[in-house]
Parts: structure tokens; sequence; C-alpha cells
């Protein structure tokens, strides 16, 4: 019956140094900085990251992995760096600075974002691992970023057209009218709407070039028929001329004769 008193005890002190083993770095004895490659990130991104590590403990620590979580990923799904192989050592209140590299930024809704910085390692022999309180990142819209791509290319369109046939004049008033919807849209933050304005009015350009080439049913088609008709009257005109000059001649001549 001695023995069972000690059997607890020495459970007991294996469950102690296992639990110290799993949690040997509390919350307050370390903080993270994150500092983004780019001051806005849209949907589909690829970003790059330098989390500064701030040590508040005497001891040295030694870090093998720094990883990443977005609220948008799976719970077992991460970025991260591993440095298994070439650990960094961390000197008691000490700091260093990690970069993590292509961490592509999808899958993410447009809006804001939690994330978490888990560092793994060593303190005093002991393996650790410890994760940051929750950090937030903006994700903008990817139509956004499509939105300004697309604008001056498809002003420079409008701006640059010039138009002699009616119909490629009436396609180039409905692509200015889609651009000032597009930009209304862009106005209102309505990103999706004003992408889609802006490839309707760079559509309604295209065809207007395509009417323009073509002269179909246009001003510039109906002014040269006109040209054609005066200028076969004219003709018809002087060979009638010619002819009846020709006549005269022939009758003066049988004439004198």
């Amino acid at each position: 019956m001695k023995s069972f008193p000690l059997t607890i005890v020495v459970i007991s002190i294996i469950c102690i140094f296992s639990i110290s083993a799993v949690f040997a770095l509390a919350p307050d004895d370390a903080s993270v900085i994150a500092s983004w490659g780019s001051p806005k990130y849209y949907q589909g991104d690829t970003a790059s990251v330098r989390i500064t590590f701030q040590s508040n403990i005497d001891d040295t620590l030694t870090i093998t992995r720094v990883s990443i979580q977005f609220d948008w990923m799976p719970p077992d799904a991460y970025y991260s760096h591993d440095l298994s192989a070439t650990p960094v050592s961390i000197s008691g209140h000490g700091s260093y600075t990690f970069e993590l590299t292509d961490i592509l930024l999808v899958g993410a809704s447009a809006g804001s974002h939690n994330y978490k910085v888990t560092i793994d390692g060593l303190q005093n022999s002991i393996e650790f691992i410890w994760n940051s309180p929750s950090l937030n990142l903006q994700i903008f819209s990817g139509n956004e970023k499509l939105y300004y791509q697309l604008e001056p290319q498809v002003k420079a369109k409008i701006d640059n057209a010039t138009y002699t046939n009616s119909e490629a004049q009436s396609l180039l008033q409905q692509a200015e009218t889609e651009y000032g919807l597009a930009q209304e849209s862009a106005i209102q933050e309505k990103w999706q709407e004003a992408v889609t304005s802006l490839q309707a009015a760079s559509d309604y350009v295209d065809q207007a070039d395509a009417a323009e080439q073509s002269g179909g049913g246009g001003a510039l088609g109906g002014n040269l028929l006109l040209y054609l008709a005066v200028i076969a009257i004219v003709v018809v005109i002087v060979l009638l001329i010619i002819i009846v000059a020709v006549r005269r001649k022939i009758k003066k001549t049988d004439s004198a004769a």
C-alpha cells in the first residue's frame, strides 16, 4: 500500500514535465510585430511579411519554425518557414526578424481578416509552441485592382476614337455612357459593376472600329455613293456632249461634200 502514493507522485511529476514541454513559453513571454511588404493587398495577390519576434524572458530561445495562419484557411493549413536545419538563437530579451514570402491570398473574401503567428522552438532544451494574439489584415476586392488596370486603357480607346460613320458614332456614344457608369460605380465602390461597365465600353469601341472600317450604311458610305453618282452623271453629260459634237461635225462634212 505504501507504493501507491509514490506512484501518484511519480505520475504527477511526469505530467508536470509533459505539460511544461508543451507550454514552456507563456503568452506574455514574447510578442511579434508584422510588417507587410505592401500597404494594400487584393484578393489573389502574392504577399510577403517581415515578422519581428521579441523575447520578454531571460532565457535564450532557439527558434526552429515560424508560421502564419489566416482565418480563411483550414485548421491544419499554414504558411511557414522551417528553420530546423539552421535554427535561430535569440538571447534573453532579444529580438529577431524573420521573413515569409510567397504567401498566396487566395480564397479570401474582401474585407478584414484575422491571422496568427506561431513560433516553434526550444527553451532550456524543452520544446515549445507560442501563438501570437489575433492580428488583422485588410484584403481588398480583386475587382478594384482590375478596375484600375482597365480604366486608363478604356479611357484612351474612347479619347482616341474618331469616326465619320454614323453607326460607329452611335456605338462610341454607348461606350462613353458605359464608361460614365463605370466611374459612378467606382465612386460607390461597386467594383464588380464598375468592371462590367468598363468591359462593355471597351466592346462598344471595338464594334465602332469594325463599323467604321466596313462603312456599311454609315455617313461615309452614303457620301461615297453620292460622289459616285455625281461623277457618273458628269461622265454621261460629257459623253453626250462629245457625241452631239461629233454628229454635228459629221453632218457638216456631208453637207460640204
